[in-house]
């Protein structure tokens, strides 16, 4: 995890120019990732005003605690019930990576993607050897696999729960 959360990529629009509503704040995202995320997500990451208009990302509490567990896995080293690992790999291109012509900006993408496409792999080889009980499916996908690849994601989870009956 220390890998991931020291490869730095290229970045989009820091913010989206149309905070009117949930709503667009969604069709901005849609337009920079190449998928719609549910509007639900952003209302629960998102702080709003009282009318209901988006602000800014929540800041959540808990997250210094999260990674503090993610970066120590000594701690954790065994998963002992059946576990369905998916993992977006290799990583889809965001829309907003590709709109660029300037090729060193091209030439930035690809070492990203595949710094980070690398970094999966090993991520998905670890649980393929150390954690008997994974089963492991890659799929070419974004971070939010379930949004990006919700048919496929969905067959993976029926199967796999049918295989634990």
């Amino acid at each position: 995890m220390k890998d991931f959360q020291d490869l730095r990529g290229p970045r989009g629009a820091a913010w989206p120019p149309d905070l009117s509503s949930f709503s667009a704040l969604q069709k901005w995202n849609a337009q920079e990732h190449g998928f719609a995320w549910p509007e639900a997500e952003f209302r629960q990451t998102w702080d709003s005003t009282p009318d209901g208009r988006p602000t800014k990302e929540h800041n959540f509490p808990g997250l210094k605690a999260v990674m503090t567990v993610v970066r120590d896995p000594k701690k954790f080293t065994s998963i002992n019930v059946p576990a369905l690992v998916i993992f977006a790999s290799p990583h889809a291109h965001e829309t907003w990576m590709d709109r660029s012509s300037d090729p060193a900006t091209k030439k930035t993408v690809e070492a990203y993607f595949t710094t980070l496409n690398a970094l999966k792999e090993k991520q998905a080889k670890a649980f393929e050897e150390g954690v008997a009980t994974a089963h492991v499916v890659r799929l070419r996908g974004a971070h939010f696999i379930f949004a990006s690849n919700e048919r496929e994601v969905l067959r993976e989870i029926r199967s796999f729960v049918l295989e634990l009956r």
